[in-house]
């Protein structure tokens, strides 16, 4: 497994860093994404793929994806997806999938902001939608500083935990993103040589 210490620096954090998917976190990826509570929050909703199926499933359609692991080097804590660019509209999907373990904690945010900054550096997205279960990523985004746009709402859309949810489509716009977030990159970048 990559050391978190040898990451560019624009992929370390305070607390954790992003490593590029690799063979030797198939096995966490799968058991997260198949796990009750974590898989069906994410892209598989509950599904259960065939495993030698599940890595090709997971790269269709990714342009970067990384694992977020803590500095000290432990276990991965989540998985930030770029999928299905459309590099002449210049949009592209974001999606997060966090271990049990990990949600409601800070870290793996802050392993979406390092990503999503990667990302806007990198290719000339203008935007980045964030798609989803209503209290998904509602639950996601509260109280994480980022700037969000309400682009679309299918209502009572998706069974989930016993009942019916909106589906929504957010979208996380490049000068707005740059302008909330720099003060959270900067701060949780500060450390980064130390």
């Amino acid at each position: 497994m990559p050391d978190p210490i040898d990451a560019p620096e624009t992929l370390r954090g305070r607390h954790v860093a992003l490593v590029p998917l690799g063979a030797s976190h198939y096995d966490w990826l799968y058991r997260t994404a198949t796990a009750p509570g974590t898989g069906t929050r994410w892209r598989l909703r509950g599904a259960i793929p065939r495993p030698e199926h599940f890595v090709d499933w997971v790269w269709q359609g990714v342009l970067a994806q990384y694992v977020v692991v803590p500095r000290s080097g432990s276990a991965p804590i989540a998985l930030v997806q770029c999928c299905d660019p459309d590099m002449r509209n210049q949009h592209a999907s974001f999606t997060v999938l966090v271990d049990a373990a990990h949600q409601g904690k800070g870290w793996p945010l802050e392993g979406a902001l390092l990503c999503i900054d990667h990302l806007f550096a990198t290719w000339p997205f203008r935007k980045l939608y964030l798609e989803g279960l209503g209290p998904n990523l509602e639950r996601l985004l509260s109280g994480s500083g980022v700037v969000v746009v309400e682009e679309g709402r299918l209502r009572q859309h998706e069974w989930f935990e016993q009942g019916w949810v909106d589906w929504v489509t957010y979208a996380l716009y490049r000068d707005a993103f740059v302008a909330a977030a720099a003060p959270h990159l900067e701060q949780i970048r500060a450390d980064v040589g130390r």
